[in-house]
Order: structure tokens, then sequence, then C-alpha cells
């Protein structure tokens, strides 16, 4: 038998022993699953994207340009590290407005300007012109009416 075979035979042994209670072998490869995956992870990471895409291009293509981002990055980090943390809220900022600058035109695009060229499109049916009067009307009562007040005003709450 394969010594890899045998650890991953008593791993999953261990797992299982969960099914009976809570205990020290469970935990031991629990704690070993989470640490291996962490460390997989962060090499991948590394090796994949700082490497490809900050280190070579900084130290062989000498594009300084690249460092910023990496600064960047490395402030996230900071979060960790109480008196500095505030630096990470620069990195939050620009990730946060970035997200924003991308997504909400691409909202108004799917959302809003494709309902208005639909409510709006070719005025060769009197049904077309039906429902562009309806939108135009009631676009207008709800932006140039006055407050209602008395009975009949709807409460809100």
């Amino acid at each position: 038998m394969d010594l890899g075979t045998l650890i991953a035979a008593i791993l999953t042994l261990f797992i299982f022993s969960f099914l009976y209670k809570d205990n020290p072998f469970y935990k031991f490869a629990e704690y070993l699953l989470v640490g291996i995956s962490v460390g997989y992870f962060i090499v991948i990471s590394i090796k994949t994207t700082v490497v490809p895409k900050l280190i070579f291009p900084v130290f062989r293509e000498g594009d300084m340009l690249y460092l910023i981002p990496g600064i960047l990055g490395l402030f996230m980090f900071l979060r960790f590290l109480p008196k500095l943390a505030w630096l990470s809220r620069i990195s939050m900022a620009l990730i946060i407005g970035a997200g924003a600058g991308v997504s909400i035109p691409a909202m108004m695009q799917a959302q809003i300007y494709t309902q208005m060229k639909a409510s709006m499109g070719s005025y060769a049916s009197i049904n077309n012109i039906i429902v562009a009067l309806a939108v135009i009307t009631t676009l207008s009562y709800f932006f140039f009416s006055r407050e209602h007040k008395g009975p009949w005003a709807p409460q809100l709450k």
C-alpha cells in the first residue's frame, strides 16, 4: 500500500469519527484540511497573479506603473495592523468606486433604457401611441401634482 493512500484512509476515518461525536481526531483532520487549503490557495494566487502580473512587468520589463496596484493590494493587508488600518480604506474606496462605475451604467442600460425603448417604440400602431401617452401622463402626475392632503390622502408610515 502506498503511503499517500494510507494517510488518506486514516484522515477519512478521522473525519468519519465525527459521526460518533466531536473529538480531537476530527478536529485535527478538519484543521489540517483548512490549513492545507489556505496554503495551496496562497501559493496558487501568488504563482498565477502576483508573479506574472506584478513581479514580471516591474523587474523584467521595467514598467514601474504596476507598482501602484501592487502597493494598493498590500494596503489591504494593513487591515490587520490597527495603527495602519486606515490605509486599507484607500484601496477599498477605489474598489467600490470602480465597481460602481462599471455596474451603474450597465444597470441603466439593462433596466432603464431597455424599458424606455420598449415604452417609446415605433409609433406605427395606435397601441404604442396609447402606451406612450399613458407613461407620459403617469409620470407627469407624480412629478407635477401637488401634495395630497385630507382624509383621502395616502397615509405614509
